[in-house]
């Protein structure tokens, strides 16, 4: 470990949390190409098994389904990355976590946030009402505790916001969200 560090996974990035720094630096996850190509392969062979060798071409191009081509998993947490650090940018919203940095998405740094638990109940039925059930939207990640943390002024901010579908909810309702938490998880 270096220095007390703390390293998790999530679908497609990988968090590195250095406590002492106070920050968190945010890699893609990038599949191994042989675990890539073995996925593609079984995909293919079952779209082709059942005469449908267009979804194939479209799994191994990619022209349709990025989620399923082999370009989408070497570059999804580059995008989301990228994605979440020019959303930081360009955003005046408030509930966003601080983004300060991106090299092209191969890496961002953010500072370091804690999940405050004892609301943790809260913040989920609080965002849906907020949104008017917009939140659902990105459920993934609007309803995790882990992607949430509390300022210094006691305000709720998001940490992870990478989700075009994500940015339009925090577009639309962020500042309101921001507004309203602070007497919502604080009792002011």
């Amino acid at each position: 470990m270096l220095f007390n560090s703390r390293f998790h996974k999530g679908s497609s990035r990988y968090v590195l949390v250095i406590p002492f720094l106070k920050i968190v630096l945010k890699f893609p996850v990038v599949s191994s190409p042989y675990a890539i190509l073995e996925g593609v392969i079984n995909r293919c062979e079952n779209a082709i098994k059942h005469n449908t060798w267009p979804l194939a071409r479209k799994i191994i191009f990619g022209s349709a389904d990025k989620w399923l081509s082999v370009r989408w998993g070497l570059l999804r947490g580059i995008v989301a990355n990228w994605r979440e650090y020019r959303f930081y940018k360009n955003s005046d919203s408030p509930l966003l976590w601080p983004t300060y940095f991106s090299l092209f998405g191969l890496v961002n740094v953010q500072p370091m946030a804690m999940c405050h638990p004892t609301w943790k109940s809260g913040v989920w039925p609080f965002v849906r009402e907020t949104t008017l059930q917009m939140a659902y939207d990105d459920s993934h990640v609007f309803s995790e505790m882990p992607n949430y943390t509390v300022d210094d002024t006691g305000h709720l901010r998001i940490i992870d916001y990478a989700n075009p579908r994500g940015q339009a909810v925090i577009t639309k309702y962020g500042k309101e969200i921001y507004a309203k938490s602070r007497s919502i998880f604080n009792g002011k």
